[in-house]
């Protein structure tokens, strides 16, 4: 990967360089997210070999809670929504969807029962192996008797450690999945084509920032689409009257946005006839198809369409909102 260089300490406006391979990785890249996870990461979880058995409770449902309103994950969330560019208020779910991001307190009870294990294989000589005898390590409420207890709560049985965590983690997976396909969720969308989590490769693909991050609005509703900002009218409105205000030719949701609105006809145009040279039958698609095909594409056609959201978004503004265009 070559040998990097921190230039800026500033999280807003990070950059390395590369030194061997002339180039500049701004905020939003692959390569400075996993830095900086990492470390965050490591910070997040020192310790947590004993406090991770805070995330132990009588119910998978009030774990999965805690881990979510865990303040390290607020924290650490916050700032994966600062690094894709989209609104603090933005559905909370999408985050880690876009980056494959499972909960730090996830990490925090997979070290507490590596730490377990660690005790159980001490050999009886050494001061941890001696300790794992003791009566008062099973006193209800102790570290070892609540670790016990969540190991029997998730398996019903003892487990490896990847068992536990492979299980706890698909209850997570279907717990988000629940989130997102909620009718009433601003996610529904989203849930049309994001089935999973998992890190999105239009991230590393789409190197201009400002059409990264009008992809990942588009995606994740962070935007002013009136399918979103009808919800905060007083009454709010159904979903019926979100029409656009520019053509007035449906609802201004995502599908009309990029494949109808009539005011972005001639960059859709332009869209459209670069795709269609990578994807030779993209114009017999229907316009569902051609959405979900556009907005899970990668390489050439991501970037293609990353552009047509900026521009289309920037068409937008200068029409609803001249003078602060």
């Amino acid at each position: 990967m070559g040998n990097y260089m921190l230039i800026t300490l500033d999280i807003s406006k990070i950059e390395f360089i590369d030194t061997g391979n002339v180039g500049t990785f701004k905020r939003g890249n692959w390569f400075v997210w996993v830095i900086l996870d990492y470390i965050l990461h490591q910070n997040a979880l020192y310790g947590s070999e004993i406090w991770g058995s805070l995330m132990c409770t009588k119910s998978i449902d009030k774990c999965l809670k805690k881990l979510e309103e865990l303040q390290i994950e607020r924290v650490y969330l916050s700032y994966a929504k600062h690094l894709l560019g989209v609104h603090k208020n933005t559905t909370t779910a999408a985050v880690p969807g876009e980056l494959g991001l499972l909960p730090i307190g996830m990490d925090a009870l997979k070290m507490c029962f590596k730490y377990r294990d660690h005790i159980v294989h001490s050999p009886v000589s050494s001061m941890l192996g001696a300790i794992k005898g003791e009566d008062c390590l099973k006193v209800d409420g102790m570290w070892w008797n609540v670790l016990d207890k969540m190991e029997l709560l998730i398996c019903n049985k003892q487990g490896t450690v990847p068992d536990l965590l492979n299980k706890l983690e698909s209850m997570f997976k279907e717990k988000w999945r629940c989130i997102t396909e909620n009718e009433e969720s601003k996610l529904r969308t989203y849930a049309t084509f994001k089935t999973n989590i998992w890190y999105e490769q239009y991230l590393s693909d789409i190197h201009e920032r400002s059409h990264r991050r009008a992809v990942t609005r588009l995606r994740t509703s962070s935007h002013g689409l009136r399918i979103e900002t009808g919800r905060y009218n007083k009454p709010k409105l159904t979903i019926e009257q979100r029409t656009c205000l520019i053509c007035s030719d449906g609802i201004e949701d995502e599908l009309h946005f990029v494949t109808k609105c009539g005011t972005y006809g001639e960059e859709r145009a332009k869209l459209y006839t670069n795709v269609a040279k990578e994807c030779k039958n993209f114009h017999a698609l229907n316009e569902k198809e051609k959405f979900h095909f556009l907005i899970s594409a990668e390489g050439d056609i991501i970037r293609a369409f990353g552009k047509y959201c900026h521009t289309a978004f920037e068409i937008r503004k200068n029409i609803m909102y001249p003078l602060t265009a």
